[in-house]
């Protein structure tokens, strides 16, 4: 077992390096080079995600802090008091936007919660779990001055995803028995991909996934020179191939409308033309369906695929466990595991109100909107502004990769708690916030310019 851990993270470290060789993904390695010290920071919040097993509830009132969960204690109370200084002692004034704010006080409240929870302990922690992270976004956010700065954070936070994309590649071909998750349905068609070094549930793989298929896909529209876009493209594959394999319907789903708009923002006409008509011959292939339809249920019966594998008929009991105290909750996180026994009830807003009531979700969807309106007020399309055209790389990503995030709230747990979704939540969170402050900047300054003249 250690002989293939070893082995696994050996080859996905060694794969990883080499994709700094190809061009287009050189690009990502380089934003590491150009900011050490975010690139430090933000892999190093993706690890602490990783640390630690799924534990039971019996377990953990037994032994509340184990081995590893006080080492995660230490790297995350490192993080928080790294961003506080970092924050405190700024020369300037650290902008992170609305969203971000509004993250800071979601997480107080689930704090807050610790107060009348069942489990005040796994309250309070999960409570702050969730501000470190949300702290070390609001001291990247504070770096971001111009545009370049913005890309490299997103390119940055797209190597990590890269890493945990290939390392799930690499233990499916090293350990495919751990690899390949073990499904209560029977068929062809009944498997799903999941990391195992690191450890990443097939759903959040299959987010991750698509999130760099889908800003691989951008970059190579994006770019004018063969090379570049060679390696773009072979990063897409890679994704697209462990998108395939996670097999979760929601990431999928929501993965062919995304491509769909990133080819019309880019107005790729040639590849829209030649796609829609390969859809349309493949659709007329009976084989074609017969074969998609099995994949699409994995398995499962019509009826169990209808109600989201059972999960409607659960989100009943969560409801009605909501209406017991609607107001505040019952508890960050406690709620759940106490109730049921489980670490999500697999929908982001019924989790967060379960957890922290109608005050909480509030200030939660209030992060969520603020991000929403600062890509809306960033959008290309709608613009009036002369400003710089390499801004739409800029924007494609950060909107393509909230609709990823959005989306598979609805399904699954997701930026509510400490997940791999909240560092890459906060970190879209602070960049469309620069995003609309800097293009606002740029355009007053060459507004100034002009009437000068």
């Amino acid at each position: 077992m250690h002989a293939k851990w070893f082995l696994s993270i050996f080859v996905t470290f060694c794969c990883t390096l080499l994709c700094g060789f190809l061009p287009g993904a050189r690009d990502w390695w380089r934003s590491v080079g150009k900011r050490p010290f975010v690139a430090c920071v933000l892999f190093i919040s993706v690890i602490s995600v990783f640390l630690g097993n799924p534990r039971g509830v019996t377990a953990i009132a037994e032994n509340p802090v184990d081995t590893i969960r006080v080492f995660r204690i230490l790297v995350l109370s490192i993080l928080t008091v790294t961003a506080v200084i970092v924050i405190v002692f700024s020369k300037s004034r650290v902008f992170a936007g609305w969203g971000a704010r509004w993250m800071a006080l979601y997480a107080g409240i689930a704090m807050i919660s610790s107060f009348y929870s069942p489990f005040p302990l796994l309250s309070l922690w999960k409570g702050f779990e969730v501000l470190s992270h949300v702290a070390v976004g609001i001291m990247v956010g504070g770096s971001l001055h111009q545009r370049e700065d913005i890309e490299h954070v997103i390119n940055i936070i797209l190597l990590a995803m890269l890493f945990l994309v290939i390392s799930a590649l690499a233990s499916s071909i090293i350990s495919p028995s751990l690899a390949f998750a073990k499904m209560e349905h029977t068929g062809q068609m009944a498997f799903m991909l999941r990391g195992v070094y690191p450890r990443i549930n097939a759903n959040t793989l299959s987010q991750i996934s698509a999130i760099v298929a889908a800003c691989s896909l951008c970059c190579f529209f994006s770019v004018e020179k063969t090379t570049s876009r060679f390696g773009a493209l072979l990063v897409f594959v890679m994704a697209l191939a462990c998108l395939l394999l996670s097999h979760s319907r929601t990431s999928l789903l929501i993965f062919f409308p995304a491509v769909c708009f990133i080819v019309m923002f880019f107005r790729a006409k040639i590849i829209a033309f030649t796609t829609l008509w390969i859809g349309i011959i493949l659709v007329l292939s009976g084989f074609v369906i017969d074969n998609v339809i099995a994949y699409i249920l994995r398995g499962q019966s019509k009826e169990l695929f209808l109600c989201l594998s059972g999960r409607t008929d659960f989100w009943d009991l969560v409801l009605e466990k909501i209406y017991e105290s609607p107001i505040i909750g019952h508890g960050f996180y406690a709620s759940q595991r106490m109730s049921w026994g489980t670490s999500t009830v697999d929908n982001t807003y019924l989790e967060v109100l379960l957890g922290v009531g109608i005050v909480g979700l509030t200030f939660f969807c209030m992060a969520v909107i603020s991000v929403f309106l600062n890509l809306w007020k960033a959008n290309q399309w709608n613009s009036q502004k002369n400003i710089d055209p390499n801004w739409r790389l800029v924007w494609i990503q950060q909107t393509v990769i909230f609709l990823f995030l959005f989306f598979r709230s609805l399904t699954g747990p997701s930026f509510q708690i400490l997940h791999p979704s909240l560092t890459i939540f906060i970190i879209v969170a602070v960049c469309s916030s620069a995003t609309v402050r800097i293009q606002n900047a740029e355009y007053f300054l060459l507004k100034r310019r002009q009437e000068e003249k």
